[in-house]
Formats: structure tokens, C-alpha cells, sequence
């Protein structure tokens, strides 16, 4: 039985990681909250490690509000950057490997996709364009400088969940409030990605846990598929159906609808070595559609094809 330790599990990928390894039998799974262990303290992630003594760690701690990041810049890289080193160096200590969870975000989006159309490959050079995809590089290369291929960085993107937050809960809350005389919902049309479920993510790397030979390095792990924020909103509001969401959705530029971090125009990620792994990644409309019947009602009964 493998002992797996979990730091953020209430948050929205820790919930769905713990609550699918906890059915799982070959598996001891050891669930830490943040509010059991502040990944900025050194001391308190050391002890925790190190007296749990786990095979693998998996830190889905982070902070992860793009906007706040710009605002409290310290605060982001103490826990992207500096969270991350601490959790490394205490599974160095432990003797522990580490799964940690990366953004598509510490790319520029500047790829030209019609000469790259698979996306970013893992060993492409990275240069963010915010705070917070600086923070999450700077605790990614930390890692790897102290546990080299002990160490596995999960590259994800757009992620939505149970219980949230999320862009198709924001988008849900919008569209069911109001009617179709309210204003608009305007959703950026030129920023694409790969939207991916907090439930497809959980299981590949429950699958990657299963492995006999751990996975080190870097790796993308999305579900299939590229869209935009408008896209995807659109198809949010198809699945919701008119009767449940009754505002329209209308396309706008980046240029238009500003905020404090600037994002990325095209963070599409090459999934060709999570596929080589024996991961098949799921199309994103279709675990969007399992999501929103599960989290939402089953109700709704609208398919998100276009």
C-alpha cells in the first residue's frame, strides 16, 4: 500500500483527488489543510513530512487568484515560489517523491499555433507574462533543483470542479441571475486554453500514483480540446438551457474587459506525453457536460455541441 499525503485537500482539486483515492484501496491516503500546514513555514512543512513519512506528496496548495496575485506579490511567490521549495526540501528530508500542480500560465501564449498546432511541449522555455505564472515558474524550477526527478510537475489549465470557485460557477451564477432584458455577460474572445475538469485530473494522477516507476519531470495534464473564455461560456449556457440561464453571453476583446494581471492570448498544451503515459485525456465539452448535470441538477439536458 502506497501512503500518499494530500497538502490543500479542501481545496477544489484536493477534494476530488482525496475523495477519489480514498475509495481506492492501495492506497493510504493522509489529508493535510491549510490550515493544518502553512506551506511558507518551513518548520511546519518539514513536520509534518517527515512524522507522516509518505511515499508520495501531492501539494495542490497554492494561491491560485490571478488578479490578487498582482496586487499582493509578496504573498504569491512566499507560497508559489517559496511554498514550493519548502514542500521539496522536506520530501528530500522524508525521503518522499512529489506531485505538484503547475499552470499553463507560466507561458507568454505568444506560440504561433498554426506552426506549433499540438501546443506548448513540456521542455518548451517558459516566460509568463503576471505575478502569478512567475511565482508558479520560480516554485516550479525550485523543485526540480532540489528533487530533480523525484520531483513531477503537473502542467493543468482552466480548471473547474465540484463545489468551485471556478469560471463555470461564475458563469452559472451570472446567466441564472436575472432575465434576457439583463445586461449582457461579455466574455473575452481572444484568450484560448484547455478547459479540464478537477475529475479528470484527480484520475490521471491517481493513475500516474499506480505506476511502479514513478514519472519525473514535467508533464501536461488537460483534457482534450482548445477553446476560449467565450466558447466556453457559450457552451456553459447551452448545457444550462434557456430556461435555467437567461442572460445573453456576447464576445469582447481583452482590450476591452480589463484586469490587473494580463493573460496569456494561447496556452494550449501538448498532451502527446500524457497519452504516451496510457492517460487519454477526455474532451473538454464532455466532462463539462458530466460536471454541470452533477453539480447543477440533472436538468439539465442540453447537449454542448455546436
Amino acid at each position: 500500500m502506497k501512503k500518499v499525503l494530500v497538502l490543500g485537500s479542501e481545496g477544489m482539486l484536493g477534494r476530488s483527488l482525496c475523495g477519489r483515492l480514498g475509495k481506492m484501496k492501495s492506497f493510504e491516503l493522509v489529508k493535510v489543510l491549510h490550515s493544518e500546514c502553512d506551506i511558507r513555514k518551513h518548520s511546519e512543512v518539514l513536520e509534518i513530512i517527515c512524522d507522516e513519512s509518505p511515499d508520495v506528496v501531492v501539494n495542490c496548495a497554492a494561491m491560485t487568484a490571478v488578479d490578487k496575485c498582482e496586487d499582493r506579490v509578496e504573498e504569491a511567490f512566499k507560497t508559489n515560489a517559496l511554498g514550493a521549495f519548502n514542500v521539496a526540501l522536506a520530501c528530500k528530508k522524508a525521503g518522499a517523491k512529489l506531485i505538484h500542480i503547475s499552470t499553463d500560465y507560466v507561458h507568454s501564449g505568444d506560440i504561433l499555433l498554426q506552426n506549433r498546432p499540438a501546443g506548448y511541449r513540456e521542455d518548451d522555455v517558459s516566460i509568463p507574462k503576471n505575478v502569478y505564472g512567475s511565482s508558479k515558474l520560480c516554485g516550479d524550477l525550485s523543485i526540480m533543483s532540489v528533487l530533480g526527478k523525484n520531483a513531477l510537475i503537473l502542467r493543468t489549465a482552466w480548471l473547474f470542479g465540484s463545489g468551485g470557485p471556478s469560471f463555470v460557477h461564475k458563469i452559472m451564477e451570472l446567466g441564472t441571475t436575472g432575465d434576457q432584458f439583463s445586461k449582457p455577460i461579455s466574455v473575452v474572445c481572444d484568450q484560448s486554453g484547455n478547459p479540464t475538469s478537477a475529475d479528470f485530473l484527480s484520475y490521471a494522477i491517481a493513475k500516474l500514483l499506480r505506476r511502479k516507476t514513478f514519472v519525473g519531470g514535467v508533464l501536461n495534464c488537460t483534457c482534450s480540446g482548445f477553446t476560449s473564455w467565450y466558447s466556453f461560456a457559450q457552451a456553459i449556457q447551452r448545457i444550462a438551457g434557456p430556461e435555467r440561464f437567461r442572460r445573453l453571453v456576447v464576445p469582447c476583446s481583452s482590450g476591452w474587459y480589463k484586469t490587473k494581471a494580463e493573460r496569456p492570448a494561447r496556452t494550449k498544451l501538448d498532451l502527446e506525453k500524457l497519452e504516451s503515459l496510457g492517460i487519454d485525456p477526455p474532451y473538454w465539452k464532455y466532462e463539462l457536460e458530466k460536471f454541470m448535470k452533477k453539480e447543477f441538477g440533472k436538468t439539465l439536458k442540453t447537449k454542448a455541441t455546436v
